[in-house]
């Protein structure tokens, strides 16, 4: 390796132990593999070949991390260059199922939202498989599939409903009506609202569904805005009530001058305003939408306070809008 460029003062650089000056390559070397870059992804690969037997020379220009391996703090994400409906086009549902969840595992829930998730797949086993299955594809002629079904994956403030306070049909679930009565669980004295949150983020999660975690005070909130309803809810119910309400934290103006971006929440959807165009986005993934009609998507951004700091667009190189305006 060459030694003419100095690291740079990182992170990686103060924290890295036995740091070692590797002398320059000047002659010719045999090998099995060679691998070009030192960043992580050439280590790690150097690395692998190397505990399987093979002889491994692994070239780097400056030194290793001495790129973006070595100067990033280190970000988890989750997605792919292509949208969902790109990648089941290109490979087929299953397979594009299987590699968004690839994606998805590789953001795990925190460790409270796994623990709340493990109360609600416990309370699912134990009551709500006995109609529904175990698999969540429901039983001949007592309870509709949960896999893939709007009401599950659809807006959480009606699956909240539904699950408190039962729904009396008719229903359709994927194509089939169903005219009958599921019960609320909102007075079985252990369904408290982590155990609530749970449940909701385990139907999410479980059999492909790459939901959002639902938190106890959404549980909560909701309890007291049915408190006044009585009996069991029915679809007609859903048609005027307000939907995605999570939709509210990403409401503001971001960027400025010829290029900025106003969102604004209608009750319903995330809508999008520009001087280039209007309307409603499509909620991807949590903190992904998608304006169809543009092939447009945006990713809201986090800071260090849990606040909502920038929208980042993929298609103007990955460039972050600031938030300047809620």
């Amino acid at each position: 390796m060459n030694n003419q460029s100095e690291s740079p003062d990182s992170y990686y650089l103060h924290s890295a132990n036995n740091i070692t000056t590797r002398r320059q390559l000047t002659e010719s070397v045999d090998a099995d593999v060679c691998v070009i870059g030192g960043g992580y992804t050439g280590l790690l690969t150097a690395l692998n070949l190397a505990e399987k037997n093979y002889k491994v020379v692994l070239l780097e220009a400056r030194k290793v991390g001495w790129g973006a391996s070595g100067r990033n703090g280190g970000q988890v994400g989750s997605g792919h260059n292509k949208k969902i409906n790109d990648l089941e086009n290109d490979y087929g549902k299953d397979l594009a199922t299987r590699l968004w969840d690839l994606a998805e595992d590789a953001k795990p829930l925190s460790p409270v939202q796994q623990d709340q998730m493990r109360l609600g797949a416990d309370y699912y086993l134990n009551r709500c498989a006995i109609c529904h299955g175990a698999d969540g594809k429901g039983i001949t002629s007592l309870a509709p599939t949960l896999v893939e079904s709007v009401w599950v994956t659809g807006p959480s403030e009606i699956l909240a409903r539904i699950v408190l306070q039962g729904l009396q049909g008719p229903i359709e679930v994927q194509g089939e009506t169903w005219n009958a009565m599921m019960p609320g669980h909102a007075s079985v004295p252990d369904f408290d609202d982590e155990t609530a949150a749970g449940l909701l983020t385990y139907l999410h999660r479980a059999w492909g569904h790459a939901g959002r975690a639902i938190d106890p005070k959404f549980i909560a909130r909701t309890r007291v805005e049915i408190s006044d309803h009585r009996g069991l809810w029915t679809v007609k119910e859903f048609e005027d009530l307000e939907i995605n309400t999570h939709y509210r934290k990403y409401v503001g103006r971001y960027g400025g001058g010829a290029f900025s971006l106003n969102f604004e929440f209608d009750g319903r959807d995330l809508i999008v305003q520009s001087i280039y165009f209007n309307g409603p986005m499509v909620e991807q993934k949590e903190d992904h939408f998608f304006f169809e009609p543009r092939e447009f998507s945006v990713e809201f951004v986090w800071d260090e306070n849990n606040e909502i700091s920038a929208v980042r667009v993929p298609l103007q190189g990955g460039v972050e809008l600031p938030r300047v305006r809620d």
